[in-house]
């Protein structure tokens, strides 16, 4: 239905129809780039998000911290796909919205408004130490605000180098956080491999299929009432002559299926990215296996294939906390969003609208700086106190290009009037001298 007049409505789900949302007059997270964001494609391939094309971003994976800090107020599943579809955690099912319709639709018990107000920071020195499973959690408490030390009196959450896991390196899913830590629900799942017949390891990490749908099979106790995730790094495939496509099916034992599409260096559409992480959604009962089936013969590599668990909690605190500091009154219109807030300590604004050079900030009717909190959104610094906040989107040159456009258009306005003046001064001084011409010469000659 048409969301006009009614409060803001944003949602994701699983095979929806990209930029059905725009039809519709509401915001979703599946969407089809025709020029992609580049924040929003750095932040999605810093959280090894499952994609083969960077143009097209499915969803947010079923990620419930993720869902919740994008302001995502509704999940919709097609009632065929009910038993193979992840949820996201917090995610209640409305009986009503779903009479009479082909699609489940999951309500969010914590959903946060477009605009929240963090009081803690961390620093982008510190969010690189971070794995990716270590970001998408810090966010549910801190804002991560890029470039100086200085956070205008915002309190910077430090992390100790055992909470941060520095020891596994960035580029994994996790760390090793040590006891007390905001991560230290985040633990790797340790898991046994069992090979389908026509598979065989032929070196590290390394399987080659003589026949498609051969199976990998990991086995493994990841705990109740957590998400499970499966982290593949450094993919990559020799497929046969004339393919350069392949997509990999991921069975959980609760029944979660999902794919991985995958572009080889072949394909005109290879990205460059070979690390994924895939969501396997969140259980209230453990989740004991996962099935990899490949889908033709081939080499098939993988650097490391992890499983993880993922706790959630605390989480509802967290997210409370961030709700109670919220953006109220919060407008939208064309190009603008504009609100009000109240603050008993300075704090870091997040508008959960996608960054872009060219935001700019009005905070009390003075011009304040804008910047990509958590690698994507909207940022902005607040002093304490009560605040009237506007944010507008201004094309980058386009003052300039107004002012080159006016200019042209004066310019070229003068010239038509200068050789209007000149052809007829021209004219003229032709009739002077057609009357002054000897007679035979001029017009009334024979």
């Amino acid at each position: 239905k048409k969301a006009s007049d009614e409060e803001p409505v944003r949602y994701s789900g699983s095979v929806l129809t990209y930029n059905a949302g725009m039809i519709a007059g509401l915001s979703s997270t599946d969407y089809n780039w025709s020029l992609t964001n580049p924040y929003m494609d750095s932040f999605r391939e810093e959280m090894l998000m499952r994609e083969g094309l960077i143009s097209k971003y499915y969803g947010l994976d079923t990620r419930s911290a993720l869902l919740t800090l994008s302001s995502v107020d509704v999940y919709v599943v097609p009632k065929k796909n009910e038993k193979t579809t992840a949820l996201p955690y917090g995610f209640t099912l409305s009986k009503k919205a779903s009479e009479n319709s082909d699609w489940l639709v999951y309500t969010n018990d914590h959903a946060l408004p477009e605009g929240y107000i963090y009081t803690q920071a961390v620093t982008e020195d510190v969010w690189e130490t971070l794995s990716a499973l270590e970001k998408q959690m810090i966010m549910t408490e801190a804002a991560m605000v890029p470039g100086e030390e200085d956070m205008a009196g915002v309190r910077l959450k430090t992390l100790s180098e055992r909470e941060t896991g520095n020891d596994t390196g960035s580029g994994n899913a996790a760390g090793s956080p040590g006891k007390g830590s905001l991560t230290e629900g985040i633990r790797e799942v340790t898991a046994v491999t069992e090979l389908s017949e026509n598979i065989e390891m032929t070196g590290d990490g390394t399987y080659t299929a003589s026949s498609g749908k051969e199976k990998i099979t990991l086995s493994f106790e990841a705990p109740a009432g957590c998400e499970t995730y499966v982290e593949i790094h450094g993919l990559s495939m020799d497929l046969p002559a004339g393919e350069d496509t392949a997509a990999i099916t991921l069975k959980a034992s609760s029944g979660v299926r999902k794919t991985l599409t995958f572009y080889t260096e072949d394909s005109d559409f290879y990205t460059g990215r070979t690390d994924f992480l895939v969501n396997l959604g969140y259980q209230e009962m453990p989740v004991t296996s996962l099935v990899l089936t490949l889908p033709s013969a081939g080499t098939f590599s993988f650097e490391s294939l992890k499983v993880w668990s993922v706790s959630y909690e605390g989480f509802d605190e967290r997210i409370a906390a961030l709700k109670d500091n919220a953006l109220e009154k919060i407008q939208f219109e064309t190009d603008t969003v504009s609100g009000q807030a109240e603050l008993e300590e300075p704090g870091i604004l997040c508008v959960t609208v996608p960054y872009a050079d060219g935001w700019k900030a009005y905070v009390d009717d003075e011009e304040a700086e804008t910047f990509p909190v958590n690698g994507r959104y909207i940022g902005v610094r607040l002093p304490e106190g009560k605040h009237r906040i506007r944010i507008v989107y201004r094309r980058p040159y386009q003052t300039a290009g107004w002012i080159v456009s006016l200019v042209s258009l004066s310019g070229g306005i003068l010239y038509v009037i200068l050789r209007k003046k000149r052809d007829t001064a021209d004219r003229l001084q032709l009739s002077i001298s057609l009357i002054d011409a000897p007679d035979g010469e001029g017009r009334n000659g024979p």
